[in-house]
């Protein structure tokens, strides 16, 4: 996206065994988080829920201003009432919903600068 600079990653063998077709075919997705979190994700290649603790003892919370519990909702899809968890992992197909502040925290860097983590990828 625009005014964002992207580093590319490649995972490893281990994940590799798991694709069984091109991972051209896949859907791309975003993932706002904090820079803080983003080495554990590169060391273990999971993105971690609430209630995790990721590497470095960092336990994963729900941001303040969201959804804490879970909830009965209608399904706008389905029409089916479900009960909605909270408590899980988020990606947006939209790079501008994934870097909403609310998600993605803006960090004032040393030099003034400001910056934003979102994580680009493939499901």
């Amino acid at each position: 996206p625009m005014g964002w600079v992207r580093f590319g990653w490649k995972a490893g063998l281990e994940i590799a065994e798991y694709v069984t077709h091109s991972i051209d075919n896949w859907h791309v997705a975003y993932h706002g988080t904090t820079p803080s979190i983003v080495p554990a994700i590169l060391k273990t290649n999971q993105l971690a829920k609430p209630g995790d603790t990721v590497l470095g003892g960092i336990k994963i919370a729900i941001n303040a201003g969201h959804l804490r519990r879970p909830f009965k909702r209608v399904n706008e899809f389905t029409k089916m009432e479900e009960m909605f968890n909270p408590n899980q992992t988020f990606l947006s197909p939209s790079p501008k919903y994934a870097s909403n502040p609310c998600f993605s925290k803006i960090h004032t860097l040393t030099s003034g600068l400001q910056a934003q983590v979102m994580l680009q990828v493939r499901v």
